[in-house]
């Protein structure tokens, strides 16, 4: 039998018992920040003597052994004391499937699954490998086409009497939004009643495993997992999804305040918080230099006490997709969201201004396609609850920047503007290649004018944004001087990452890229970073310091990403 099938043994009452934790400190730390968090009262108990094994009530008690590997010295204890895995202490690998909503959600309620389609059978298939099938009591369908799904009854909602016997997973990945109003007239509360199966389905046992079991650490602390989020797509990220590419919860199956709190969510943050950062990019990540020296400690102190706010203090709005422009560095082709795909961005849009935008201290409108391309981004915009706002920030390729969507922002008052416009290069040419579809004529009119609104301070801040990359690195010191001139405050240079154009090619992006595989600079391209080039004042080298062996600069505060 697999570790993860001895759960099925004593799965049905190990809420009942009193969990004790031994072995490794630091594992036992990451434990209790985890369940803790979920209202499970977990306690520590010193195994080093007899004295435990004696006094060890099996039935009130349950031991989950803190370490990566079986401790040979336990095993002997606890089989002289009559003990039993899986039914008398578990291993922390195992105990780790306890941490989801199937079980500290639902403790000893009937388990009831909502869909009989492909999703339904998708989550069947999970807990089938983790020996857990059977622990599913029924179906529910609202159109109930069969009697019987994978060996259980189905049922319809309207037979059901009793709905606090039950815990639900919604199984579907389209209607999940009208179930969950069905259920809301039950009685029933999301998280607490019911869970879309993309939740109650999530492999947390690898990600614990990867959060509790990596060896090395840093000595550092990242606030950004605390008090930023980048909503991507649908996704969720609690940092800029190059730096930590791990989505912490979808809006699609959940509002956004239950995916900024979501399992994931607290795994993500315990990386940060036991030191491992076992998600992040650490070549692509602009704060740290995870490959020397750490130097001296920048850890918190009482790192576990620290928990993340209600609301972000910066929101990064990316959910739309549709761009003017399809630049080789992020796409393929020109994107535009369908009919289906705007009425579910614009759900997701009433959620974040309801929710999320009135309380948030930095908003950047937009993480993903052209703010001023997309309808959703143009309605957000024009909303009362995000012009009733003091601030806003403005990520455009500032192609559409013009005078007239200008009177959008002005005419909201806003008492603070800042505006970053993405720009690869000075060259008309190079422009056109680097950001396909755009006028560079136009491009630079537009940047131009919205310099001469920074002069005026109209705008507070202007930067503007360059992806480094073989076909522009001759005219970078060109572009600083033109900022330079037009009253651009920093320019600030990103690696080139093997996405859109390049996802799929892999020579096509060595070739594009400056940087070798050992993250260090091309002989080739040496020439041209110059010491006036590299400390010009304007240039902000990101993420590409260490390659450069240059300073890096300060963010504007401790969740800025600009």
């Amino acid at each position: 039998m697999s570790d993860m099938g001895l759960l099925n043994r004593k799965v049905e009452n190990i809420w009942n018992r009193k969990i004790f934790l031994c072995g490794n400190e630091q594992i036992k730390k990451d434990v209790e920040y985890l369940f803790k968090h979920r209202g499970l009262d977990l306690k520590t108990w010193d195994t080093s003597s007899d004295a435990y094994f004696k006094a060890v009530d099996r039935e009130d008690q349950m031991l989950v052994v803190c370490e990566k590997e079986k401790n040979e010295a336990f095993e002997i204890n606890a089989e002289r004391a009559g003990m039993t895995q899986g039914q008398d202490y578990l291993y922390v690998k195992e105990f780790f499937l306890h941490y989801n909503p199937v079980f500290l959600e639902r403790k000893n309620r009937k388990l009831a699954v909502w869909g009989t389609g492909i999703c339904a059978s998708a989550f069947w298939d999970t807990l089938d490998k983790w020996g857990l099938a059977s622990e599913i009591a029924f179906y529910i369908d609202n159109h109930k086409s069969k009697s019987t799904f994978k060996g259980k009854q189905v049922v319809s909602p309207v037979e059901l009497k009793d709905w606090a016997e039950l815990y639900v997973v919604v199984a579907t990945s389209q209607y999940q939004w009208e179930i969950y109003e069905q259920l809301n007239e039950y009685g029933l509360q999301r998280n607490k009643d019911y869970i879309h199966y993309s939740i109650a389905g999530q492999d947390y046992v690898e990600l614990l495993g990867q959060v509790c079991f990596t060896e090395e650490r840093y000595p550092y602390f990242c606030h950004r997992p605390f008090g930023y989020c980048d909503v991507i797509g649908s996704e969720l990220y609690l940092c800029c999804p190059d730096f930590l590419p791990i989505s912490a919860g979808s809006m699609k199956a959940e509002p956004f305040r239950e995916c900024w709190d979501s399992y994931v969510a607290r795994i993500l943050r315990l990386s940060i918080l036991n030191g491992t950062f076992a998600f992040c990019d650490k070549d692509y990540c602009d704060l740290f230099d995870f490959l020397q020296d750490a130097g001296t400690d920048d850890r918190v102190t009482d790192p576990y006490e620290q928990e993340a706010p209600r609301h972000p203090n910066t929101l990064m709005v990316g959910t739309d997709y549709s761009c003017n422009l399809s630049c080789p560095s992020c796409r393929e082709a020109v994107c535009t969201a369908s009919l289906e795909e705007r009425t579910e961005m614009d759900r997701q849009a009433e959620d974040l201004l309801e929710h999320v935008i009135p309380h948030v201290d930095r908003l950047w409108m937009a993480g993903s396609g052209e703010v001023f391309f997309s309808k959703t981004y143009r309605n957000m915009m024009e909303d009362k609850r995000c012009k009733d706002r003091r601030s806003i920030s403005i990520l455009s390729n500032g192609t559409l920047f013009d005078e007239e969507n200008w009177k959008r922002l002005e005419g909201a008052a806003y008492e603070s503007i800042e505006v970053v416009i993405s720009m690869d290069g000075i060259k008309d040419e190079t422009i056109e290649t680097l950001r396909r579809g755009a006028d560079a004529q136009k491009l630079k009119r537009n940047l131009e004018f919205l310099g001469k609104l920074r002069k005026q301070g109209k705008i507070q801040k202007l930067f503007l944004s360059c992806v480094l990359q073989a076909a522009n690195v001759t005219e970078l010191r060109g572009l600083l001087d033109y900022c330079q001139e037009i009253g651009v405050d920093k320019v600030q240079f990103l690696k080139l990452k093997s996405n859109g154009t390049y996802a799929h090619n892999g020579e096509q992006f060595k070739e594009a890229s400056i940087f070798d595989e050992d993250d260090c600079l091309k002989e080739a391209y040496k020439p041209y970073f110059t010491e006036a080039l590299l400390s010009h004042p304007l240039a902000d080298w990101f993420n590409s310091t260490s390659a450069l062996q240059v300073e890096k600069r300060p963010r504007l505060d401790e969740y800025d990403t600009f």
